[in-house]
């Protein structure tokens, strides 16, 4: 093998670890950044109680070792955990009437963590 088809190869090897250590750095940049509602460990359904009613139930059986913030707007109520910005919280239950039915979805990122915690919460809240 010449110097110059070494060379090529060299080169060739090294741009293919370049390329594949931004794509790994591009995906580990992104993978928590992404919206938790986008997240698979979700849970929906609807609730007799009235939005406040249900996101205090949520709200109070969320660990304690997590902030907790709350909105409410004329259409929908949320709670996030651990961030009051969505792209950043690590769960969100969001709370929307429809025609007088009060329906809810609970997204929580890493749910395994605390074996879905907040999941958990929302559902049992919505039975309560």
């Amino acid at each position: 093998m010449t110097t110059s088809t070494h060379l090529k190869h060299v080169r060739t090897l090294l741009g293919a670890l370049a390329f594949a250590l931004l794509a790994l750095t591009g995906l580990a940049g992104t993978a928590y950044a992404d919206d938790v509602r986008l997240s698979h460990d979700s849970y929906s359904g609807i609730t007799n109680k009235d939005r406040a009613s249900y996101l205090e139930c949520v709200s109070g059986s969320v660990s304690y070792s997590k902030r907790v913030f709350t909105s409410t707007n004329k259409d929908q109520s949320q709670l996030l955990t651990s961030s009051a910005d969505p792209q950043l919280a690590s769960g969100i239950v969001e709370v929307t009437e429809q025609d007088g039915v009060n329906h809810f979805s609970a997204h929580q990122r890493d749910a395994w963590q605390d074996k879905g915690a907040l999941l958990s919460a929302a559902q049992l809240c919505a039975h309560s």
